[in-house]
Order: structure tokens, then sequence, then C-alpha cells
């Protein structure tokens, strides 16, 4: 209904005409009559949580799946390779696995944010990092009596990686674009290396010609977080959201010709599923609601109860209750509502040049933080922060910028449930091994058997400066992959060779949501951040994290 203009204006000499006398107050009465749109509606009204049903504007769906690799206490060992109700193990089968999912059940087709986050591991460490490629059982091909190729300058030759990829899977259609690497078996990926050839008669395409693996693109270091997501418009009815993930088969190598052998897997731990309904559809009440008023007959006469009482009073009052079942569809616009975003915040970390943390992993149930920041093994989750302005013992990360904290406070009330999502993101530059700064050349200086671990975590008010809750959902944790190359020298095949240093230089994503719908008090956090550690297999010792940018942010969300 759009705006209702008078056709004319009474005057005191005008002859009163039943029917346009009636049309005078009917038009309005039929616009309340579930005709009511967005022109009827002033923009200044301001309609609160309370105000509109619960998923109006959007539903949060999540699901998680809690697994932590059992590292154990120090000396660390590999993670297992026993399945368990929350330890998924990857089948060696070409082919699409589910790994965390959500049904969702929606009334009217609707627009979903997906997001998806977990951590896979590549079991298969060993304890010698002479065995094969530095710590890792399955990433040489070759019999692991030779690792450098004598005619190629000391470059490693015969390796590869994981090789699994992930993707978000609706209603049993794998969505193209989120998948992690090539879609195709056919497309080769390319050695991450230099060309140094323009075009060749060998190159498949015009330009600099790149040298290409037997595999297609996929992930390959050995433990890695990883997050994706996408926004995909689903239909009403029963919906199934999935995070899928597939592992390539290994016929092309000798080793593993016929399949892998049975500990060559992969193993996933913590995962998270985060879904959000916004619909696209607009809805409207299941009822109408209906105002009588009596029209003007002929030759009736007009009184102030006839006229005001009886009709232009129940009139006056419905407009001034408007219930739902007077809207039209779509007759709400954002400019109605109250934001449904409670408080956001972002913090970021970019220092200068890279630093290290040397904190060593506490154990799998341990919560306990740590403000050492020298490097010292002192066991605990140690907060992200500039190590160069930020000294052992200092803990006022309220006040400290080189903390990457969000230090805004979100308020949860009984009244108003709500949902608070995190999402953090931290470049992870290298990781190098306890004693690489005793000896530069040593074999620990560089392997696949040194890990930094992460945590998201969030202090509530309240609770002592040092006092934070981090869960266990929201580990993660990635390896030195890039041991590649021999240490400058002459190679000896009778002493166990050195590993050059090659920074990761890897973005590890981190993802938290915490679920305050169900509280019986108010609850206020006042600190949000993320937590990092290290841990070596074998070793008491914690390896140098060594990190640089970080960023942060959380948003606190409620649904009506």
């Amino acid at each position: 209904m759009p705006y209702i203009f008078p056709t004319r204006r009474l005057r005191d000499e005008d002859v009163l005409d039943p029917t346009y006398l009636t049309d005078d107050f009917a038009r309005a009465a039929e616009a309340l009559t579930g005709r009511l749109d967005s022109h009827n509606i002033s923009k200044t009204v301001d309609l609160g949580h309370d105000q509109r049903a619960t998923g109006a504007l959007f539903k949060v769906n999540y699901a998680e799946k809690e697994k932590n690799p059992a590292f154990g206490e120090h000396p660390y060992t590999a993670p297992g390779t026993a399945p368990d109700a929350t330890q998924l193990i990857l089948s060696n089968a070409m082919q699409w696995q589910s790994v965390v999912s959500k049904d969702v059940t929606l009334k009217a087709p609707s627009k979903l944010w997906i997001t998806g986050w977990l951590q896979y591991c590549w079991l298969g460490f060993t304890d010698d990092p002479t065995d094969h490629f530095p710590g890792h059982e399955y990433s040489d091909i070759g019999d692991g009596s030779d690792w450098y190729s004598n005619n190629n300058g000391g470059v490693m030759v015969s390796t590869y990686g994981a090789r699994v990829q992930f993707a978000i899977r609706v209603n049993g259609r794998v969505l193209e674009w989120t998948v992690t690497g090539s879609q195709t078996p056919h497309q080769q990926a390319n050695v991450p290396l230099k060309p140094r050839i323009q075009r060749s008669h060998s190159s498949q395409f015009p330009g600099p010609a790149h040298n290409r693996v037997h595999v297609r693109s996929s992930m390959g270091p050995e433990a890695l977080p990883l997050r994706i997501g996408s926004v995909f418009e689903v239909p009403g009815g029963d919906n199934t959201i999935e995070i899928v993930a597939r592992r390539e088969h290994d016929l092309l190598h000798a080793r593993d010709f016929g399949g892998r052998s049975a500990g060559n897997v992969i193993s996933l731990f913590n995962r998270q599923l985060l879904v959000v309904d916004y619909p696209a559809w607009p809805g409207r009440s299941t009822h109408v609601d209906a105002v009588e008023v009596r029209g003007i007959e002929n030759e009736e006469v007009l009184t102030s109860v006839g006229l005001n009482d009886e009709r232009l009073q129940p009139l006056v009052a419905q407009i001034n209750d408007i219930r739902s079942g007077a809207l039209a569809p779509a007759a709400l616009r954002y400019e109605h509502f109250e934001s449904p975003v409670i408080k956001h915040g972002r913090n970021t970390l970019t220092p200068g040049s890279a630093y290290e943390h040397r904190n060593i992993y506490p154990g799998d149930d341990s919560e306990d933080v740590t403000f050492s920041y020298t490097d010292m093994n002192e066991q605990g989750w140690c907060m992200l922060a500039n190590r160069t302005y930020v000294s052992t013992g200092v803990s006022n990360w309220e006040t400290n910028d080189y903390f990457c904290t969000i230090t805004k406070s979100f308020t949860f009330t009984v009244n108003r449930p709500s949902y608070l999502i995190v999402f953090a993101d931290i470049q992870l530059v290298a990781l190098e091994g306890p004693n690489a700064k005793a000896d530069t050349k040593s074999t620990e200086r560089t392997s696949v058997r040194h890990f930094g671990l992460f945590r998201l975590g969030y202090h509530k008010e309240g609770d002592s400066v040092g006092e934070w809750t981090l869960p266990k959902v929201t580990e993660c944790f990635a390896n030195s992959t890039n041991a590649w190359g021999q240490w400058p020298g002459t190679y000896s095949t009778s002493a166990i060779p050195h590993y050059q240093m090659v920074n990761e230089n890897i973005n590890v994503p981190m993802m938290m949501v915490l679920d305050f719908t169900d509280i019986t008090s108010p609850v206020t956090i006042d600190g949000i951040a993320p937590f990092t550690c290290g841990a070596s297999l074998g070793s008491s010792d914690g390896p140098f994290v060594e990190l640089r940018r970080a960023s942060i942010h959380a948003i606190q969300i409620d649904e009506g």
C-alpha cells in the first residue's frame, strides 16, 4: 500500500456525500488489513530484538567435533591413528567424505553464510630424522637411502605432500569454488620454484615455463588448520550442510602402488561448522488483522457517536497499535530494526619484523596461561604479543597496544540471547628446533617434528588478569614443512646431513563460536586473544615459534 493521498479537502459549506465520506476512512482500514508496506512505516521506527520473532533476520546454526591430537606431556608423542567418536581417519579412496555436518530446516528460501574450520594431520612421524624426509615416514617416495640428487646441486627429489582436499557440500552438491586445489586430477600442480625459462618447446602455455609434478594441486603440509567459507542460496525445507574431504590415490608411485599402506593416513581433529541463515524470502504473519468499520448509509443521521466513536476511534486505536497481521510481506526494512550486531571489535599486530615465542605446550587438558616472552622453556599458553616491546611478566593486556587482544566489553544478558563469533589469522614465519640457536647446522634446526600450537581464548570480567578460558575445540597446530635442501657444504653419506632453514610463511586461520543463548545470569567478556606455544616430538624443549602479523575480529549478534 503506497502513501494515502487525500482526494479532497472538506469545507464548512460542503455537502456530505456518504460514498465520498466513507472513502475517507475506508482506505486506511483497507491498508490495515495486511497491506501496510515500507511506505507506511517511518524509518525512525526502531524495533528492538524482543519485537521480532526468533530468526526473523537470521538464525545461527553451529556444530563442532572436539578432538585434540594427544601430544600428551613432554616429551611429546606424535598423534595416534586410532579413530574414535570425534577423531576421523580419512579414507584413502579418492572420494568425498563428510567430516562435519549440520542439518538446517527452513520455512522459505534463504541465503546461508557457511564457514567451516578444521585441523588435519598427515600421520607417519618418525623418531629419527635420518629415516626419510626429515621426520616423516611417507614424504619420501624412494627407499630413504639418499634424499639428494648429486647431479642436481644437492636439491631434494622424490618428495610429495599430504595431497588432501576440502570443500563445502550443500544438499549433496560440492560447491566447486570452495575446493582447495584443482578440481580435476588431470590438472598438474606447479613446482613452487622461480622459472628461468620464458618459453620452451615443452611448455603447455606461453610465458614462463614451470616444472610440474605428477599430482594435482592440493594441501601438502603435514599438519595445518583450514578455514573455508561461502554464501549460498538454498530452498525451503530440510537442508544438509557439510564440510567434506578427499585424498588422492597414490597409483603413480611405486611405494604405494595399489593403495596407501595402513599407517599412511590423514587424521582430522578439531572441526567446526558455522551456518548463519539469512532469510531471502519475505515472511508474513500467519493471520491477517481485519478492521471492521461500517460505511455511512444514505440519509443516515450523522452524530458524534456514530462518526467518531463507532467508526474513527476504532480505526485510530488500530493504527496506534500495529500488529503483525497488518503488515504486507517485506513491509519492514533494515532501517526499521535495531541492528542485530550488538557489538563488534578488532585488533591487529603489525610489527616491523618477525618475533619469536618459545613457550612449551602445557599438555592436552591444560589452559595454563603464561606471560613469559624470553627464550626460557616455560610451560603454558602465551598470549600473542610483540616480544620486542613486551617483557617477561608483563600482563597489562588491557592497556598495552603490543598485545593482540580485543579489549571491548561484550555483555550477554538473560533477556537477550546472543552469540559471539571470533576469527583470527596469524602469520607463521618459521618453526626452528630447540637447538637451532646453539648450533645453526644442527639436524634439529628444521624438521617436520616441530609444531607450533595455537588456541583462542576469552577473559571474563571479574576474573584475575591471568585467568583465561581457552576452549579446546579452537586448538590447532602447524608443523615445520619446509625442511628442504642440504646445508651449504660438502655432502657426506657417512654423516647425518644438515638441513637448510626455509621459512614457512603460512597463514594460521582460527575460529571460535561462543553460545550465550541459555545463560541464567549475565556474563561480560572483556578480553579476546590468540595464544601460542610449541612442541617438538620426543623432546622436552620447545621449538622457536616465529611469528609476525596477526589479526583478530569478534562480532556479537542476536537472533531476536
